[in-house]
């Protein structure tokens, strides 16, 4: 009796390959659809030149550091509410409240 392995018959190279090739491209599709949602969901920003305000410095134990607090009219101020109001839509919904910042590398400077 025949060995029932042998009556199947096995992929050539090329077919392997093909399958290969079906299922990267199937996983480039799948990463660039990911990659338009990413940039879709993406929030709408806007680039500014902030103005200079005040410097904070502030030390400890562990060392010195100054904080720049800077400005711009395109910003605009926040809504007036209450503190009651700002604890609430701080407990419901932290993506709607954003402050602008912009953080630099650590560097050393001269204290005088």
């Amino acid at each position: 009796m025949a060995d029932s392995k042998l009556l199947v018959p096995e992929l050539s190279e090329a077919e392997k390959m093909g399958a290969e090739t079906a299922r990267f491209e199937k996983l480039l599709l799948q990463a660039s659809k990911e990659l338009q949602q990413a940039q879709t969901n993406r929030p709408e920003s806007t680039q500014i030149q902030p103005q200079p305000g005040f410097c904070i410095k502030t030390n400890s134990s562990e060392g010195k550091v100054f904080i720049n607090i800077c400005h711009s009219p395109s910003i605009p101020p926040p809504a007036d509410m209450t503190e009651d109001e700002l604890l609430q839509m701080l407990e419901e919904d932290q993506a709607g409240f954003r402050i602008p910042m912009s953080l630099g590398e650590p560097h050393a400077e001269l204290d005088a």
